[in-house]
């Protein structure tokens, strides 16, 4: 840990040192071309030069600007203190002659150093950031977010104060209107909120006035302000009348003024900083109540309210589809009653919001016998709902279903019970004409199989190998049905052992290898055989296993399928389990 934070402590040093010899260079240069501009304009008064007006809409002009400041922010990057502030200033007002002279080369140990900064942070997240486990939903979409942030820039400690910084000199706006929206909504000032609800009033009856009341707003607050700033009028002069517009001035009297960020480290910067971070107790608070209030109807914690909930959706889904197309057009051709519904709607909201009717209507809303009487009424409710949707059993009937339950011993089918299959493969041994077991496997190896073929034609290259055995390409197989394991995320029910699969005509049908086969209806085996003693005249499917088996210089297999059900597992039994899945199981 003390290397590490000596590595952090240098780094930021060097970044430091760097960054306040770049702010003690820049400006000085700046000032200095500056005064040369304009003591060359100064000198010829008289030319007469094309002037550009609105950059003759050359909009790559703010991309190139944009540009420029994002990489001076990043090059100077931490954080900009007093004491830094205060060694730029005396060291600018050091020498003429650094004016003059080109900023010092440090932008590329700059760079580096950042750079090792963003490596060092990117280890740091690697290790602290734990390998959760998501659901599948939650790892695509994850994985989508990944491949998008690829073409974005990665994570940087300098880019992030940067752009933060950037953010909070900008958000003036957005946190006034949020003020005056709170101050709407609680009733701060009673005639600036009646007065909005009646603009708001009179844009409903009147929907055209949506297309005047934003220009008029854009005019009163943009243009008007800013042209009086340029034309100011003489306070003397209205200072002694109180209702009287102001006069501007006939000549202007000032230079416009575009808007600018705010300064930083500024009473306005901090004012939006403070904001953010209030503000950002009410996205938490949303959420959070979002999440409370729908926890227990959604998301099937109680399966009958979400299945309830998601039939009432399919209903409303069909009745809109059905009703709205009669509906509407009797709204449009009877507008009013749409506009005295929001207009009704939007004064109600806003009265029942008052502090005064807001605070009885909580505490009456938080009282016990409130709540109490609420669950009265629910489980009256939920009890006349479940007599009618659910038909209680006689007591007839509640004694043959025990019956049934007792009598039946595997569980009742459903989607989540599947069956699996594994093949018992064995090979005759040509010496002493006996079946040895080869395993268990989820390849029923057949003369088609690729492994068999691969094994078949490494055989005939290497006739000289003395092991008839041997193998180039293993099977995956395991000795004893004991040693296999279900497929992911399944487990075997333990009711239910391993069975043959006596329909061997079926299974055999079904992976489509009749013709490369031998079937036994008696033993219930499936055999192949590879062999040279057969005429080509004759079909090795046409001939009798007794026949077969007196043959010389064959590869002799046979198999035979067991199935076994399987389930998926829950949660609980994920929890409980803990060996892993072998992968030999194959789905039917």
């Amino acid at each position: 840990m003390e290397q590490v934070s000596s590595i952090l402590t240098n780094i930021l040093s060097i970044e430091e040192d760097h960054s306040s010899s770049s702010k003690n260079s820049s400006p000085q240069q700046r000032s200095s071309n500056r005064s040369s501009l304009e003591s060359t304009d100064m000198s010829t008064p008289n030319s007469k030069k094309p002037q550009r007006r609105s950059l003759d809409l050359d909009f790559s002009s703010f991309w190139r600007k944009d540009d420029k400041e994002q990489a001076a922010n990043i090059s100077h990057s931490s954080s900009i203190s007093a004491a830094a502030t205060a060694t730029s200033m005396s060291t600018q007002s050091s020498s003429a002659q650094q004016q003059q002279a080109p900023p010092p080369p440090v932008s590329s140990s700059v760079s580096s150093a950042s750079y090792m900064a963003d490596k060092l942070v990117e280890k740091v997240i690697s290790v602290m950031v734990s390998n959760e486990v998501v659901d599948e939903r939650t790892s695509r979409v994850l994985q989508e977010r990944i491949q998008m942030q690829k073409q974005r820039p990665s994570l940087s400690i300098a880019l992030m104060q940067t752009n933060s910084n950037e953010l909070h000199r900008r958000n003036s706006n957005m946190y006034i209107f949020m003020d005056y929206v709170e101050k709407f909504f609680n009733w701060q000032n009673a005639y600036y909120t009646i007065g909005m609800l009646l603009i708001i009033t009179h844009m409903i009856l009147n929907p055209y006035l949506l297309t005047v009341v934003p220009l008029l707003h854009f005019i009163a607050t943009t243009l008007v302000p800013h042209y009086m700033m340029i034309y100011q009028p003489d306070t003397n002069y209205n200072a002694q009348y109180w209702d009287v517009n102001p006069i501007p001035s006939d000549k202007p009297l000032s230079s416009y003024k575009v808007p600018q960020p705010a300064p930083l480290f500024s009473k306005e910067y901090f004012m939006n900083l403070t904001d953010t971070q209030n503000f950002m107790t009410l996205n938490i608070k949303m959420f959070d109540f979002g999440v409370w209030l729908t926890s227990d109807y959604l998301y099937f914690k109680n399966e009958q309210i979400t299945s309830v909930i998601y039939l009432v959706c399919l209903g409303l889904m069909i009745g809109n589809l059905y009703l709205l197309p009669v509906i509407v057009p009797i709204l449009l051709n009877h507008f009013i009653v749409v506009k005295l519904c929001l207009i009704f709607n939007i004064w109600a909201t806003t009265i029942i919001l008052h502090p005064t009717i807001r605070g009885t209507i909580l505490e009456w809303v938080y009282k016990e016998d409130t709540r109490l009487n609420f669950q009265q009424y629910m489980n009256m409710f939920e009890d006349k709902l479940a007599k009618f949707l659910v038909k209680t059993p006689t007591v007839d009937q509640h004694i043959v279903q025990e019956e049934i339950e007792l009598e039946t011993e595997e569980p009742e089918e459903n989607n989540d019970i599947k069956y699996v299959e594994i093949y018992e493969l064995q090979k005759m041994n040509t010496k002493t004409k006996i079946w040895e077991l080869v395993g268990f496997t989820p390849n029923f190896y057949t003369t088609n199989s690729v492994v068999r073929r691969y094994n078949n034609a490494i055989s005939q290259i290497d006739s000289d190998s003395e092991d008839e055995t041997e193998q180039v390409l293993n099977l995956s197989r395991k000795e004893t049905l004991a040693e296999i394991n279900p497929p992911q995320n399944y487990k075997f029910l333990d009711s239910i052992k391993w069975k043959i699969d006596y329909d061997i005509n079926s299974w055999v049908q079904n992976n489509l290898i009749q013709d490369l086969v031998i079937i036994d209806d008696d033993e219930k085996w499936a055999y192949d055989v590879i062999t040279d003693d057969v005429d080509d005249n004759v079909s090795i499917n046409q001939m009798s296993m007794n026949e077969i088996e007196k043959m010389t210089n064959t590869e002799f297999y046979r198999r035979r399928r067991w199935i076994r059900k399987v389930i998926r597992m829950t949660y609980k039994d994920k929890k409980e389990s803990s060996s892993a899945p072998s992968g030999l199981s194959a789905w039917v």
